[in-house]
């Protein structure tokens, strides 16, 4: 059954992306051959091979495919993911010089579909349940000192007034209010103003220690033995924020994962230290963290990051600039054999060559998306967008459109010549409704359409589409819940302006990462290059915001 929305994440995950985490602005399009990276299993020779015909059929540049020695299989364990396709997908970046080129990762037939759920250790556990223990103290002395420090600047400045707010971010908060009043005081009396200073910079040293000082004040401006003292070790704590912040990348070891712990909490105070314990709490619960394999590489180079349900994509087209984890696009080029994956990729280059010709056929339920089906994540609102889509094409397109708004899927060999397909809902019971255009792009709303894709006997959408000729498709590897869809009011326009590439299209309009979703197609094919069906400037204003220049914030 796919599933409506339910909470994801806790607030507190925005300081952790925040402080810890690799972050960056929406980066740049559109994507070229030049920022593509390969990846196969040297295990299995096809995956090998397919890459290199792709690489022939796209022009992708030598020195692009990253081979990693994995088992084959649809699934990956939590931990083989972690610790033998995280670090060498990241070496061969680095080592190659490739770290910020790289725009969009393209796996291949033999890599799995799904990173099966953590299953910790008995030392895991022990791990977790004294983090859980760390954080409790930590908080606690955390409010202690604020509230010490906020009755100093009262003192000071009677006007002053705590504001609200018990959680960690309401703290940092009030500690940083409370210790610019206090840096703010008038105080005559010069050993008052002594006094006064030297507790404001205790509290720093407790709050964000001497490695948060360096950074956040100028030497001159320090009382005179916390300058000597800093001064005296300041190669010391640098090396200690350098090592920090590379042992950010050993998440997947328990010692580098320890020695992080001591560091934080020597050089970078209780603030960042509770930053931290979150961090790595979130990282070791087990709870929610089966992924698509893809979805998951899409942050290769976050450090900490919580891996239970989802967290928002920052190259939606809904989701304001700002700092996010570094966040890259990925897409699948696999099918049920392999030669189905040469036919997918020679009969995209064709239609992309000629332009997709045939018919839009949508099927959505019926259900009116009013009162509570109105709401986000229900049946009556995804249902909406492919009634969207259909107005859109009729107003805009002159495209032959074919919509049924019956509850019923569509009936086998329903349809002809046809060039996209969305529609809903069987689950696992692939219906052949279409006969396809080669190049057609299609996708089918409904749980588990990709929890496998090689099984002789498989039944899902994914499978079925593409062995009916679809080129390109999109589906989940287990429960996704239903807001986990691009939106068909959007996903398809977008692609139908012939502007963007595949990859760019499913990674703006797509919800989520570390989540359920695979876009399966080749990632830089764009169907109506050639002929482009609608004009950006037809299309709804918060789609034509897709085709605008990002802003760009320099990461912290």
């Amino acid at each position: 059954m796919l599933k409506i929305p339910i909470a994801s994440r806790a607030t507190s995950i925005c300081l952790i992306v925040l402080l810890l985490l690799t972050i960056s602005a929406h980066p740049a399009y559109a994507l070229d051959p030049d920022q593509i990276l390969l990846l196969v299993n040297k295990n299995v020779p096809e995956s090998q091979k397919l890459a290199e015909f792709y690489k022939t059929a796209r022009n992708i540049p030598d020195g692009r495919i990253c081979a990693i020695n994995i088992p084959g299989g649809e699934e990956i364990p939590f931990d083989t993911y972690e610790n033998a396709v995280v670090p060498a997908v990241r070496d061969f970046l680095h080592d190659n010089k490739l770290d910020t080129k790289i725009k969009c990762i393209v796996t291949f037939f033999g890599l799995p579909l799904r990173i099966a759920a953590r299953n910790p250790s008995p030392d895991e556990k022990h791990e977790l349940t004294q983090v859980h223990t760390d954080q409790a103290d930590t908080l606690r002395q955390i409010r202690a000192e604020v509230s010490q420090l906020e009755d100093l600047a009262h003192k000071e400045a009677a006007d002053f007034h705590p504001a609200p707010g018990d959680d960690l971010i309401k703290l940092a908060a009030r500690w940083d209010a409370a210790l610019h009043t206090v840096g703010q005081a008038h105080v005559a009396d010069a050993q008052e103003r002594i006094k006064l200073t030297n507790s404001a910079f205790d509290s720093a040293d407790k709050m964000i220690g001497p490695g948060g000082i360096l950074r956040r004040f100028s030497l001159p401006a320090l009382p005179e033995e916390k300058r000597h003292d800093l001064e005296t070790n300041h190669k010391q704590i640098e090396a200690g924020l350098e090592e920090a912040q590379r042992l950010q990348t050993k998440r997947a070891d328990s010692m580098s994962r320890d020695r992080l712990r001591t560091l934080v909490r020597a050089n970078q105070g209780l603030l960042n230290y509770a930053v931290l314990l979150e961090a790595q709490s979130s990282y070791l619960e087990p709870a929610d963290t089966t992924a698509s394999f893809e979805n998951e590489l899409t942050l290769l180079w976050a450090g900490y990051y919580p891996r239970a349900r989802w967290l928002p994509n920052p190259l939606n087209i809904h989701v304001p600039p700002g700092h996010y984890p570094q966040t890259l696009m990925t897409a699948r080029l696999d099918a049920p054999i392999p030669q189905k994956v040469r036919d997918m990729i020679l009969a995209g280059l064709a239609a992309e060559r000629d332009g997709l010709k045939g018919k839009i056929v949508l099927d959505s339920r019926g259900i009116a998306a009013t009162g509570k089906d109105a709401a986000y994540g229900t049946y009556g609102w995804y249902d909406q967008t492919i009634r969207n889509l259909a107005n859109i094409l009729r107003d805009k397109t002159n495209l032959k459109v074919m919509h049924d708004d019956n509850p019923d899927v569509l009936r086998p060999n329903t349809a002809r010549d046809v060039a996209i397909y969305c529609g809903w809902y069987s689950v696992r019971k692939y219906v052949p409704a279409c006969t396809f255009n080669p190049g057609a792009v299609g996708f089918h709303i409904a749980s588990y359409e990709l929890v496998s894709l090689h099984s002789p006997d498989e039944t899902g959408w994914c499978a079925g589409l593409i062995n009916d000729g679809v080129v390109a498709t999109l589906g989940p590897v287990a429960e996704p819940y239903l807001h986990s869809f691009p939106q068909a009011d959007e996903f398809f326009p977008l692609l139908f302006t012939g502007k963007l590439t595949l990859a760019e299209v499913y990674w703006k309009t797509t919800p989520f990462t570390s989540w359920m979703q695979t876009l399966i197609g080749d990632p830089l094919y764009t169907p109506y290059k050639k002929n482009p069906a609608i004009k950006v400037e037809d299309l709804p204003a918060p789609l034509q915001a897709a085709f605008k220049t990002p802003a760009t914030h320099p990461a912290d």
